[in-house]
């Protein structure tokens, strides 16, 4: 955990930091593969009830290891620092992708 805590200190000044948390946070609770992370679109979270889809689409750039669907959970920690993000990716109506190259 000391690794994580010192990742979020060395990115808390960075202009994406709230991305960043929301990524490492659901990256430790849901249980998904950094490669499935990458691939969420906004339109894969349900925040309310803690729920994100991992949809294998190559249609839309979005792939799983067994090349099947499915729903990973959450905890409410992560749904509070996701609903935040994800309100004002949403409201800014140009970002489609809770990651981007951008961060890098």
């Amino acid at each position: 955990m000391g690794d994580i805590l010192d990742t979020l200190d060395y990115f808390s000044d960075y202009i994406y930091f709230k991305q960043i948390k929301a990524i490492i946070n659901l990256g430790i609770y849901s249980g998904l593969r950094a490669e499935e992370l990458y691939q969420l679109r906004l339109d894969n979270f349900d925040s309310d009830n803690c729920i994100v889809l991992v949809n294998h689409n190559p249609n839309l750039g979005q792939s799983t290891k067994n090349k099947k669907s499915r729903v990973s959970f959450y905890n409410s920690k992560t749904r509070d620092i996701l609903k935040d993000t994800l309100t004002g990716f949403r409201a800014q109506n140009v970002i489609l992708n809770l990651y981007s190259l951008r961060l890098i």
